[in-house]
C-alpha cells in the first residue's frame, strides 16, 4: 500500500481517511480523536465507526489510560541533598558591597533623568522664532538651525 504522503492531494485531503493514514494519526495523537488535528476529526469519526478503525482506537486508548496514570515518584532527600550539593556555588557580594552598587544603579538613573529633562528644556525653551505673517520660517534650536539641516538631509538623498 502506498504511503499516505505518496497519494495524490485529492485522496489525501481530510476527507479522505484509510487505514494507513488513520494509524498514523493514532499513533501520533493517541486515542481521542479531539485531541487531533480538526481538519482529520470528521473523517477519523467516521472511520472510526469501522472494525479496523475501533479496535486501533480501544487499543491506543488502553495505552493512552496506562500513559496518563502514570506518576513520577519524588525524589528522595539524600538525592536531592547530593545535587544540591555538587551544584556550583556562586559568591554573592557582601551588603556593604551589594548596597554600593546598587546606589550607583539609583545614581545613573538620576543622571539620566537630568539629561533627558535638561534636553527636553532646551529644545522646548528655544522653539522657532515667528516670522511676520505669524508662522514659524525656519526652526532653530539650541543645537542649530533644524531647517537647513533638513535641506541637506533632503539633498544628499
Amino acid at each position: 500500500m502506498a504511503d499516505f504522503h505518496d497519494l495524490p492531494d485529492a485522496e489525501r485531503s481530510p476527507d479522505a481517511m484509510n487505514a494507513e493514514r488513520f494509524a498514523e494519526l493514532v499513533g501520533i495523537y493517541g486515542g481521542r480523536i479531539e485531541r487531533w488535528p480538526t481538519t482529520s476529526q470528521d473523517a477519523a469519526h467516521r472511520y472510526a465507526a469501522t472494525d479496523e478503525g475501533r479496535n486501533l482506537l480501544m487499543t491506543a486508548i488502553e495505552l493512552d489510560v496506562i500513559l496518563e496514570s502514570y506518576v513520577v515518584a519524588p525524589p528522595n532527600a539524600a538525592l536531592v541533598g547530593r545535587i544540591l550539593a555538587a551544584a556550583p556555588h556562586r559568591d554573592r557580594p557582601s551588603g556593604w558591597t551589594r548596597r554600593w552598587i546598587e546606589g550607583l544603579g539609583f545614581f545613573g538613573v538620576g543622571v539620566a533623568g537630568l539629561v533627558a529633562g535638561s534636553l527636553a528644556v532646551a529644545i522646548v525653551q528655544s522653539g522657532p522664532s515667528p516670522d511676520t505673517d505669524g508662522f514659524f520660517e525656519q526652526p532653530t534650536t539650541v543645537f542649530g538651525d533644524v531647517g537647513k539641516m533638513t535641506a541637506s538631509l533632503e539633498e544628499a538623498q
